[in-house]
């Protein structure tokens, strides 16, 4: 009975948590209205789910990556494994931080909504849409001319960063910065496998741990009038576990 109770809390909260998501969209712009990617606009649709709208509504979206990526100055080209619905790829070309954005993303559904979110936001001609990132990556990245030295990596790819940043790809993009989310919450060793892509890494460039932070949503309205659980639970973003990110930057270039 303990287990039942357990599963439909969480089902319970997490329906909620769509349901005031969808209702400040639908009251809403349709359009990201603060932080670095103000402006873009956003369809309903995602592929995975429709929880995180307010947080990407209200610019609130992984902003430790989302701060990190466009401070980043002179940068031409974003790889962007595990794209989503484009919130990254679409928001770093508007944003101005780089001028093309490669997008491999594994389900279809996603890959669609990265279409939708890039011909509404006027930048479909700077987005390449791929399926998965599988073996044939690095001939892919060299085929598409990408110059590392000037190129963004960021990697969401539920566990599987830990094959396809290999040290072939690694030695490649020796000159790139890295963003990565960390899973390795997903295996026995874990742990082991976090230690083996610190070291890959760390051959080129410094390498930091960065654990998400509670969301910022003082001065915005339309949070503050929400009810405490409410806006608990839209500012959440709904992890299993606490949210751990690898940033590099190639070894000489100032911290951020």
């Amino acid at each position: 009975m303990p287990g039942l109770i357990e599963s439909l809390e969480k089902a319970i909260a997490k329906l909620y948590r769509k349901r005031v998501s969808r209702r400040l969209y639908e009251q809403s712009s349709k359009a990201v209205e603060h932080g670095p990617f103000a402006g873009m606009k956003l369809i309903a649709f995602s592929h995975i789910s429709s929880a995180p709208l307010a947080l990407k509504l209200f610019g609130l979206y992984e902003r430790e990556v989302v701060d990190f990526l466009v401070s980043q100055k002179g940068m031409d080209t974003l790889i962007n494994l595990g794209a989503g619905d484009g919130y990254f790829s679409v928001g770093l070309l508007r944003s101005g931080t780089v001028d093309r954005a490669l997008s491999f993303e594994i389900d279809r559904k996603g890959r669609e909504a990265i279409a939708q979110n890039a011909e509404q936001n006027g930048v479909s001609d700077k987005v390449r849409i791929f399926g998965a990132a599988d073996g044939n990556l690095l001939q892919t990245l060299q085929a598409e001319g990408v110059v590392p030295a000037s190129t963004l990596f960021l990697c969401d790819i539920e566990g599987a960063e830990f094959a396809v940043v290999d040290d072939a790809l690694a030695e490649f993009l020796a000159d790139a910065t890295f963003v990565i989310e960390i899973h390795d919450f997903l295996f026995a060793d874990g742990a082991a496998r976090l230690e083996a892509l610190k070291t890959r890494l760390g051959r080129h460039h410094d390498v930091e741990m960065v654990k998400a932070g509670p969301a910022d949503w003082r001065g915005i309205a339309q949070l503050e009038a929400l009810h405490d659980n409410a806006r608990a639970l839209v500012t959440s973003d709904g992890r299993k576990k606490l949210g751990l990110w690898l940033f590099a930057l190639p070894k000489g270039q100032p911290s951020r």
